[in-house]
């Protein structure tokens, strides 16, 4: 059994890396265009995809100019069924569109 340290986007190491590039001047492009609500792009299983409990493995960074440019910013959410073989677990594409 792995230690909770050890899940993805739990570890300490981690969240400094990211923090360290906000505090870089880098931007979360999906989160500032989508500033409400939960944003998961991965589900460990099946039922926590119909949940709504996932994780956000899956970031986009950018500047403060590509922020200007970005028309929008999305998590694409598709039914398991539509994943390949029913049942998979994935990530979910993060498409970001720039003017």
């Amino acid at each position: 059994m792995r230690e909770p340290k050890s899940k993805p986007a739990f570890r300490d190491d981690e969240r400094l890396r990211i923090r360290s590039l906000q505090e870089a001047g880098w931007f979360d492009l999906v989160r500032s265009l989508n500033p409400k609500g939960k944003l998961f792009s991965w589900w460990s299983r099946p039922d926590f995809y119909l949940q709504n409990k996932g994780l956000r493995l899956d970031l986009v960074f950018g500047s403060r100019a590509v922020v200007d440019r970005a028309q929008s910013a999305q998590i694409v959410h598709r039914p398991y069924e539509d994943r390949g073989r029913s049942g998979e677990v994935d990530h979910a594409p993060v498409i970001v569109d720039l003017d």
